[in-house]
């Protein structure tokens, strides 16, 4: 029971760190440790997020092995470009954050997930099968906004609110 928009969305400046992560079954230690090596070098660099955090997942399939995912924050613009700009950025790249724009799209299926973290499996199967219900494709990977908060700051099983976005075209 999902209600899917389509919706234009702008692009957004992020810092991230990407990995494969071998099963889905360790998905939350490496989710864990990302966050936590994201925020540890935002915090070394005084960079502030001036937005919420999300996953990128850039698989083009479900995939149970070898999820390519990214974790991210929105960052604040001129804390970037001061880090980009610094001769202490290029010579630490080495060490996996990187920062870039995400795209935006004119044409981003979206919907909304209020419940348990380990139930937005509903919310995305829902929008994919919206989007082939309504004769589209995917155009890139798929972006789950994080609502609430901090994922690592979770403390209960209150339950949270995330946006599964996908940028889409007709087929």
């Amino acid at each position: 029971d999902y209600d899917v928009a389509l919706k234009k969305v702008e692009a957004i400046r992020i810092c991230s760190v990407r990995q494969l992560i071998p099963s889905i079954r360790m998905m939350p230690q490496y989710r864990a440790e990302l966050f936590g090596r994201l925020y540890r070098w935002l915090a070394e660099k005084q960079i502030r997020p001036s937005g919420i955090e999300l996953a990128i997942y850039h698989n083009t399939e479900y995939t149970e092995t070898n999820i390519d995912m990214e974790a991210a924050v929105i960052a604040d613009k001129h804390d970037v470009e001061r880090c980009l700009h610094s001769s202490e950025y290029s010579s630490e790249r080495g060490n996996g954050v990187t920062m870039c724009e995400l795209p935006g799209s004119e044409n981003m299926a979206s919907v909304i997930h209020y419940g348990q973290p380990q139930e937005v499996v509903r919310a995305i199967t829902a929008l994919y099968t919206w989007i082939a219900d309504n004769h589209m494709h995917t155009k890139g990977p798929f972006r789950e906004m994080h609502l609430y908060g901090r994922e690592l700051e979770l403390k209960s099983h209150a339950p949270v609110t995330i946006e599964i976005q996908i940028p889409v075209s007709r087929r």
